[in-house]
């Protein structure tokens, strides 16, 4: 049995390594973008001359947009985040899991890495959300 599609009940929990090592619980994503990925090539396809099709596995990153509301508590945390590794020229590393019960799936998202994020909201006649971009090794579903 198929569960809805909802987003709105969606749990996504983060943390960052020595910087929030308790998982923290994204509040405040924009109602329209919560988040997106790129999709990514699983196999490398090639044919040879003969006409005969090879193939073969290859690893491959996920790149994870989420969008907060310029006003969302969360954005503190992305802030910490940003500063701590400025400070230390150097990147720290993030684990999430995100939970959709509507269709009854979790994903465990390893070894990831801030890689964009819009610093600072465009301010038009209300602040705009700002969108943050990390870059897992891998990205595990399992059913909830």
């Amino acid at each position: 049995m198929s569960g809805s599609i909802t987003s709105a009940n969606s749990t996504i929990m983060l943390s960052v390594e020595t910087i929030y090592t308790t998982a923290q619980q994204m509040q405040g994503y924009a109602a329209e973008d919560i988040f997106d990925t790129d999709d990514v090539d699983l196999a490398e396809v090639v044919l040879g001359l003969d006409g005969k099709q090879s193939s073969g596995w290859v690893p491959f990153n996920v790149k994870w947009r989420f969008t907060l509301m310029p006003n969302s508590p969360f954005i503190l945390v992305m802030d910490t985040w940003i500063t701590a590794q400025n400070v230390l020229k150097d990147v720290y590393i993030a684990q999430a899991n995100v939970k959709l019960p509507g269709p009854g799936k979790k994903f465990a998202m390893n070894n990831g890495t801030l890689t964009r994020g819009k610093v600072i909201p465009d301010a038009k006649k209300t602040l705009q959300p700002q969108t943050y971009e990390i870059t897992w090794e891998s990205v595990l579903p399992a059913p909830v």
